[in-house]
């Protein structure tokens, strides 16, 4: 008595494929994991084509990357792709909020707010202290022992160095030195 082999449609670009033209049609991405699963090497001997099998398992086995593995698959079924679109395919950074290798978008957008709000309290911080030393040095002009830059370096408690943008530093000196002047 013979065993016989019972035919199965394939689940594939959201049709169930019966034929190999109708697979050529509906090729997707998703014939990696269905090569990957085993379930293309059945289908393709529930359908008597054995050397499709046999080819199907071997870039299984010989293929540890999406991209090659679909390659190779496309040779199977007999379709050209350009190399450089299954890299598209398979390389294409994925959608806010999707895995991608080593963690997720939303995860490093979370991280960024955070780092964002901490530089902009900083800044927020910096300006305030700014104000606040201006202030203080237009109504210490009644002192003129002290000159300008004294001021400026004794109410920020830093030195003239720790300023990063040199133009920066010349403009606050000429609004200071003016203000003490008027």
């Amino acid at each position: 008595m013979a065993i016989k082999i019972i035919k199965f449609d394939l689940p594939i670009n959201g049709t169930k494929v019966t034929t190999l033209d109708a697979l050529r049609d509906n090729l997707t991405d998703e014939i990696v994991n269905l090569a990957r699963s085993g379930q293309l090497e059945r289908w393709f001997k529930s359908r008597q084509m054995q050397a499709q099998a046999q080819a199907v398992a071997a870039a299984v086995s010989q293929h540890a990357g999406d991209t090659a593995l679909f390659l190779a698959l496309c040779a199977v079924l007999e379709v050209e792709v350009h190399p450089a679109d299954a890299s598209a395919i398979f390389d294409a950074p994925p959608k806010a909020g999707q895995h991608f290798k080593g963690g997720k978008y939303f995860e490093l957008y979370q991280e960024l707010q955070v780092e964002h709000e901490t530089l902009r309290e900083f800044a927020r911080n910096r300006i305030l202290k700014m104000e606040s030393v201006i202030k203080k040095m237009l109504v210490d002009t009644q002192n003129p022992a002290a000159n300008w830059q004294d001021r400026l370096n004794a109410n920020f408690e830093i030195s003239p160095v720790e300023f990063k943008d040199k133009q920066f530093r010349l403009e606050l000196e000429e609004i200071l030195k003016n203000s003490i002047e008027i």
